[in-house]
């Protein structure tokens, strides 16, 4: 977690600082999305679980391969 300057959590990294999802309750009403965007994690998983690929929500949403990955296995790990 990352804190503000009055000791309150401002980010968090529930994956772990390695990975691009964060949880930001100034971004997306706190809802888990990738670092640096408002895309949420939900949304990504939702569209690969149809028949998106990844290769095609990178390009979409302007994002490396990887970090589409992380979202789908974030949002997997949830339902696990």
């Amino acid at each position: 977690m990352d804190f503000d300057l009055d000791n309150l959590a401002e980010r968090w990294y529930p994956a772990g600082r390695a990975s691009p999802v964060v949880v930001d309750p100034r971004i997306s009403f706190g809802a888990p999305v990738i670092a640096g965007t408002r895309v949420e994690t939900a949304v990504i998983a939702e569209l690969y679980q149809g028949d998106d690929s990844i290769d095609e929500l990178a390009w979409l949403y302007d994002l490396k391969p990887a970090q589409i990955r992380a979202a789908v296995d974030y949002e997997r790990s949830l339902a696990a």
